[in-house]
């Protein structure tokens, strides 16, 4: 019994050192810190109360993590500013995808009723 537990306090120990180096955390600026949270704040004012969030599924939670990256790759304010536009561009195109794919579907059973 003592062995057992002697084997699986290694088998821990050698899991949490493995874990620390692999995790090994990005060290973060004030200014990427700062454009992080704003960025987050975005997202929670978006998410929460943009009316077409919520009723339609959109994966806007994905596209904000894709846009992490770019947002903390941001040299300037510029950058900054075109990394949050390509992060809603996205939100756009699928709200307009979806608007279209509507506007489609009511065409075609216009169309059906019709004839």
């Amino acid at each position: 019994m003592k062995n057992r537990s002697i084997k699986t306090f290694y088998a821990v120990w050698i899991v949490l050192i493995f874990m620390s180096i692999v995790t090994n955390a990005q060290n973060l600026t004030a200014i990427q810190t700062d454009r992080l949270f704003k960025a987050g704040q975005l997202w929670g004012h978006i998410t929460y109360f943009h009316p077409y969030l919520q009723y339609k599924k959109i994966a806007f939670d994905s596209a904000y993590a894709a846009s992490v990256p770019e947002i903390l790759a941001a040299q300037s304010d510029e950058d900054f500013s075109n990394a949050l536009n390509s992060w809603l561009s996205i939100l756009n195109e699928l709200i307009l995808m979806q608007s279209l794919n509507l506007k489609l579907n009511q065409r075609v059973r216009l169309k059906q009723i019709s004839q």
